[in-house]
């Protein structure tokens, strides 16, 4: 028999010993480093709530019963649950009207200018709610806010009819940020929806109302609850509107009550143990929403109702009130977008912060834009903002890539575990995960990345690792097995597959997970106030420095900048993901 020419020899030998070696390393070890990143703070910080001393005392004399005894022994724990609860519950009840009737104008109605009413609703996810809370206190300040003045200038009241430092301004001003989620979560649903039995009510005789609230939200009420659960999570885990409103007048959640009891600069000294010991509370009822929101979506084919059956959908005529319709658009836009950015532009042109008027003109200036481009901290804040921006979208999404496709593709025993520990980090937010790095990095303390940005990239890393992985999961179930076979029988290795085969045809998909991560991790300030210190400064920390400080003309400057760079990104982000459901 002729001797197979040597490259063939090569390859036999290649696929028989090296990529089981390689297999044995790579997939194990990826999952042990998801294992790493989610399930190692969440151990240490559940252990530290049960220490006396801050992290990095892990010691079998040092424990106790005392943190917990402390933290839920407190006659204000009531007070805790119920903040928590009515903001969240409130957040949702604010938001959901308005994104259920957003996504029902844009795909089932005739209204005018639908494309440009789907950019002014997505437009507020470039808004931080940092940002956005900041401009309503210029707005609605009972001292110095513009709308609150001009009411009691028209309507000659002596006291501000609002006051945003409450529940209420809370409430309204986290129910603005979510709009844009919910909206996202509910408008695939709406466009999806067959129109026949819309269209078999309206023969019958029914109304354009009835059909609408009998039929169609009827239809999508799965939708809307399965998007309700996911907002109520959003709500409860944000910490900047809640930072940014309530903590200096004493109405916390349980997000500012973590963060509260681990700075000196409000509770009179930091409290590691108790803030671990609510974290677990946190933790739990976050896990309990996570299984509450698989178990909806679960078997959402039951609501199916699009079938092989072709369809052409038929809006509804609003007649006139299709002008209406695009007015509700052009005033969400204005509330959540508008406003706030020209108020804060406002705000970084004059020395000390008041009205507009012809007096407060002769002093503006640029001079606070001037003061930025001169000021060192801020130079190295941008870079380091941008350089986790980069390194956390790089990385981020080839591990989501990989772990996806080791869960999809594989035949690994173990990538079910892979699967849950990919999804857990959805249940862990932000503030009690920025705790648990410095519980890990601390008592790990031959790592040595406390205090550096490269914690901050493991906590970005770990948190956006539930959404990227389900994005890619959801491109890879479209690739069909066929063209990785094909390039197996023409003896390419399994990383070769993934490498040649795989990654370019996700290529699309990665690239629109990379801007939403680099979006995220610009404007996170949880992890950045947690994890902060003299060397890792980000944007988002200087801005609420400068705010608390009361340097508001800078962090204004600050601000808009920063809102004009997330919407250059957010709409790159929607230009990528539109054309590639072109080509598809």
């Amino acid at each position: 028999m002729q001797d197979l020419p040597s490259s063939l020899v090569w390859r036999r030998h290649a696929r028989r010993f090296a990529w089981p070696q390689w297999s044995n390393l790579l997939i194990p070890g990826l999952v042990g480093l998801v294992a790493y990143l989610v399930v190692v703070p969440m151990v240490l910080l559940i252990i530290g709530g049960f220490m006396r001393g801050g992290p990095g005392t892990f010691d079998l004399s040092r424990l106790t019963f005392a943190n917990y005894v402390r933290a839920y022994g407190s006659p204000a724990l009531l007070e805790l649950f119920y903040n928590s609860f009515v903001f969240a519950a409130g957040s949702v009840l604010l938001a959901l009207p308005v994104a259920v009737m957003f996504a029902w104008l844009i795909e089932r109605t005739n209204t005018p200018l639908r494309t440009l009413a789907y950019a002014l609703v997505i437009a507020p996810v470039a808004m931080p709610g940092m940002l956005l809370s900041m401009a309503w206190v210029l707005l609605l300040s009972p001292n110095v806010g513009i709308i609150n003045k001009a009411a009691m200038f028209v309507f000659g009241l002596e006291n501000a009819p609002f006051n945003i430092y409450s529940l209420g301004g809370m409430i309204f001003t986290e129910g603005l940020r979510l709009v844009p989620t919910t909206f996202l979560l509910l408008v695939g649903a709406f466009r999806a929806m067959d129109p026949s039995l819309e269209e078999a009510a309206l023969v019958s005789g029914a109304t354009k109302w009835i059909t609408t609230t009998r039929i169609t939200l009827r239809i999508m009420l799965p939708a809307i609850l399965t998007a309700s659960i996911y907002v109520f999570m959003t709500a409860i885990e944000s910490f900047e509107i809640p930072g940014v409103l309530g903590l200096r007048n004493g109405i916390l959640v349980f997000s500012s009550k973590i963060y509260y009891a681990t700075t000196s600069t409000y509770g009179g000294g930091a409290n590691y143990g108790e803030a671990s010991a609510l974290s677990s509370t946190y933790l739990v009822i976050s896990i309990f929403l996570i299984y509450f929101y698989q178990r909806s979506t679960r078997h959402s084919e039951r609501y199916a109702t699009v079938t092989g059956k072709g369809y052409r959908p038929r809006l509804i005529d609003l007649g006139i009130w299709k002008y209406l319709a695009l007015g509700f658009f052009v005033g969400y836009f204005a509330l959540a977008v508008l406003l706030p950015i020209l108020i804060m532009f406002w705000a970084s042109l004059i020395p000390f912060y008041q009205a507009p008027s012809v007096a407060a003109l002769a002093v503006a200036s640029l001079a606070s834009y001037h003061d930025l481009v001169n000021d060192p901290e801020v130079a190295k804040a941008v870079m380091n903002t941008f350089w986790l921006m980069l390194s956390s979208a790089a990385l981020t999404t080839l591990l989501a890539a990989a772990a996806a496709w080791v869960i999809l593709r594989s035949k690994f025993f173990g990538r079910r575990v892979l699967e849950v520990l990919t999804f857990l980090p959805h249940a862990v937010p932000s503030v009690v995960l920025a705790l648990a790095l410095i519980y890990v990095y601390l008592t790990f303390d031959f790592i040595p990345i406390y205090g550096t940005s490269l914690i901050i990239l493991v906590g970005f890393v770990t948190n956006y690792l539930p959404f990227s992985t389900r994005t890619m999961s959801a491109s890879i179930i479209q690739i069909h097995k066929e063209l990785e076979e094909a390039g197996r029988v023409s003896g390419a290795t399994s990383a070769t597959v993934f490498g040649r085969i795989v990654v370019p045809l996700m290529l699309p998909t990665m690239a629109g997970v990379a801007i939403w991560v680099a979006v995220h991790a610009m404007r996170e300030l949880s992890m950045a106030l947690m994890l902060n210190s003299t060397s890792n400064n980000v944007i988002s920390f200087l801005i609420w420095s400068h705010w608390e400080a009361g340097a508001l003309r800078h962090a204004s400057a600050l601000g808009v900048l920063l809102i004009l760079i997330m919407l250059a990104m957010t709409f790159s982000g929607r230009y990528l993901a539109t054309r590639q459901l072109k080509v598809r």
